[in-house]
């Protein structure tokens, strides 16, 4: 697992899938839901929830290579690793949030285009925040990068 400095300075290509020291964030209803995806640990020795990344050449040349998860499992057929972010809700809920969303969108877009044997799902603990999520995906254009789910309890 490498600290957040380390995998902005690594000189490799950007590609595939690496591990970067994380904190889980906001309400404990957040956490919660971030912490109990499949495939998601944390570091014994450090103390850190361990954040899958996925690496990839960003077309903002001042913005990071990689993009952090929640989880990572692969799929029961073993034909590709899913990447997992948890969410109680998607940030649609203004304009400025909606560019915000927008721009995440399109790195995860970039990231999965340039990963085959990489996809990534939005999970949520809700099936009216799944799908008010999967109608905002779909309406932007991205729903063959990002797929929607409902996390089991």
């Amino acid at each position: 697992m490498l600290s957040s400095k380390q995998a902005r300075g690594l000189e490799s290509e950007n590609r595939g899938v690496i591990y970067v020291q994380g904190n889980l964030q906001g309400s404990e209803r957040a956490r919660a839901h971030q912490s109990g995806g499949t495939g998601a640990f944390s570091d014994i020795e450090s103390k850190k929830f361990a954040d899958p990344a996925l690496r990839f050449d960003n077309p903002n040349p001042r913005g990071l290579s990689f993009i952090r998860f929640d989880s990572a499992f692969a799929a029961a057929d073993n034909s590709h690793t899913v990447l997992v972010d948890s969410k109680t809700k998607l940030a649609t809920w203004s304009k400025r949030t909606q560019k915000k969303t927008l721009n995440t969108l399109e790195r995860v877009k970039h990231a999965v285009i340039q990963n085959p044997g990489h996809k990534v799902m939005y999970e949520f603990d809700s099936e009216e925040a799944a799908e008010a999520a999967l109608t905002f995906i779909r309406k932007n254009g991205y729903s063959q990068y990002i797929e929607v789910g409902i996390s089991k309890p």
